[in-house]
C-alpha cells in the first residue's frame, strides 16, 4: 500500500483544506517554503478533486503567502466558477419551489445545497446536481413540470430518483432515499429515513419555502450514501467535507444513541469511525464531534489512498462489460465488502446474477414525455 508521505505536497494540501474551513490555523512556515512546481501540484490536485475554491479561502487568508501569479490566477478563477455556479444553483431552485408550492407539493433540498448552508462561504462548496425529495408526491410533481415546461422525466429502476434537465442542472427527484431494488434490510432503512423526514426543517431559500433534512435523518442517510459510494467505486473528498462540517454544526441536535444503533445495525460504524478518524488526523476536526471514536490508522490509510487515486468511470451498458466492471471491482476492492460484513464473492455473485436477469431496468428510460395527458 501507498503511504501518504510518498505522496507528494499531500498533508499540505489536507492542511490548507483544513484552514480553508476554519479548522486549523495556517503553517505559514511550511506554506513560505513551497516553489512554484509545488502550488501547481496543490492546484491541479484541488481541481481535480473540485475543492479549489475552498483551498484558495486558506491562501488568501494570510497576505504574506506568495503563489505564483499564473497558478494564483487559476485557483482564482475556479473560485468564480463557484460563486457563479451556487448563485445560478440558487436561482433555479427557487424557481422550482415556487412551482412546486403553487401546486402545495412539499419540497425537501438533500445533499448539495442542503448542506452548503454549512460551509464558512456556502457558494464555495462546487454544485452539482439539485436532489430534492417530495414527500410521496414525486410522480405528481414530475407529471405537472413535464406538462407545463416541455421536459422529458428519466429514471432507471436500480436508482432510486427520477431526473431532468432544466436550466442547464440536473434535478434528481428522490422518490426513495435509497435503493430498495434488491430488498431486504434496505426496505427498513427506507421506511425509517421516510419517517424521519418528518422532522424535516421549514426554511427559505431567496424567499420560498424548503424543507432540509432534520439533524438525525442527515446524521444517518449521508454516512450511509458515503458508505454505497464507496463500495461501488470510492468516497470523495467533498463528501468527507461536507460530513465533518455537518458535525461540526449539528453535532448537538443529534440522537446520537439512536443513530449508532443504527450504525450497528447496517454495519456502518467501522467505516464511520474511519472517516472520523481522517477528519481529525488530517483535516484537523475537533474529536468532540466524532462520536464513540476511536482510532484505525490502518483503515483510515486504505480509504485515504484509495479516494485520492485517479479511476475510470463506472459500468459500461453492455452486457460483458458490465460483467466485466463487476469482476474488477470484486478483485480491487473485496476488502470493502468486508468491511461492512459483506462476503465479497457473494456480493459478486448476487450482482452478477440481478444484472444478468434485470438488465434491461438497468437502462435509463423516459417516464413522462411533455405535453401528452392520460
Amino acid at each position: 500500500m501507498k503511504k501518504l508521505s510518498e505522496i507528494h505536497n499531500l498533508e499540505l494540501f489536507f492542511h490548507l483544506l483544513g484552514v480553508g474551513l476554519n479548522c486549523a490555523q495556517l503553517d505559514t512556515d511550511r506554506v513560505k517554503k513551497l516553489n512554484d512546481g509545488d502550488w501547481e501540484a496543490l492546484f491541479s490536485l484541488a481541481n481535480y478533486h473540485e475543492v479549489a475554491a475552498l483551498l484558495f479561502d486558506a491562501i488568501v487568508k494570510d497576505s504574506t503567502t506568495t503563489v505564483p501569479i499564473d497558478v494564483r490566477l487559476k485557483f482564482l478563477g475556479m473560485q468564480e466558477i463557484a460563486e457563479q455556479s451556487y448563485q445560478h444553483h440558487l436561482n433555479t431552485l427557487a424557481e422550482l419551489l415556487d412551482f412546486f408550492d403553487n401546486h402545495n407539493i412539499p419540497t425537501m433540498v438533500i445533499k448539495g445545497l442542503s448542506l452548503a448552508q454549512y460551509y464558512p462561504i456556502p457558494a464555495h462548496r462546487k454544485c452539482g446536481d439539485i436532489d430534492i425529495y417530495q414527500f410521496g408526491k414525486q410522480q405528481q410533481a414530475d407529471k405537472l413540470f413535464s406538462q407545463l415546461f416541455g421536459i422529458e422525466i428519466k429514471n432507471n429502476i436500480v436508482g432510486h430518483h427520477t431526473n431532468y434537465q432544466y436550466k442547464g442542472i440536473s434535478i434528481e427527484n428522490h422518490y426513495h432515499f435509497v435503493t430498495t431494488y434488491y430488498g431486504g434490510k434496505s426496505l427498513e432503512l427506507e421506511d425509517l429515513l421516510e419517517n424521519e423526514a418528518n422532522d424535516s426543517v421549514l426554511s427559505e431559500i431567496k424567499q420560498q419555502n424548503v424543507f432540509f433534512p432534520s439533524p438525525t435523518l442527515n446524521a444517518i442517510f449521508l454516512p450511509y450514501h458515503m458508505a454505497v459510494h464507496f463500495r461501488e467505486e470510492r468516497v470523495s473528498m467533498r463528501q468527507i467535507i461536507d460530513w465533518m462540517m455537518f458535525l461540526k454544526t449539528e453535532y448537538d441536535n443529534v440522537d446520537w444513541t439512536k443513530v449508532y444503533e443504527i450504525y450497528r445495525k447496517y454495519n456502518l460504524g467501522i467505516f464511520v469511525n474511519a472517516i472520523n478518524g481522517i477528519l481529525i488526523n488530517y483535516f484537523n476536526m475537533p474529536e468532540k464531534y466524532a462520536y464513540h471514536y476511536t482510532r484505525n490508522k490502518k483503515l483510515e490509510m486504505q480509504i485515504l489512498n484509495d479516494m485520492i487515486e485517479k479511476k475510470g468511470n463506472g459500468r459500461d451498458s453492455g452486457l460483458w462489460d458490465g460483467i466485466m466492471h463487476e469482476w474488477k471491482q470484486y478483485i480491487g476492492s473485496g476488502w470493502k465488502f468486508r468491511l461492512f460484513g459483506k462476503i465479497g464473492f457473494f456480493e459478486l455473485v448476487k450482482k452478477v446474477w440481478n444484472f444478468l436477469n434485470h438488465r434491461e431496468d438497468f437502462k435509463e428510460r423516459i417516464v413522462f414525455v411533455p405535453n401528452i395527458k392520460d
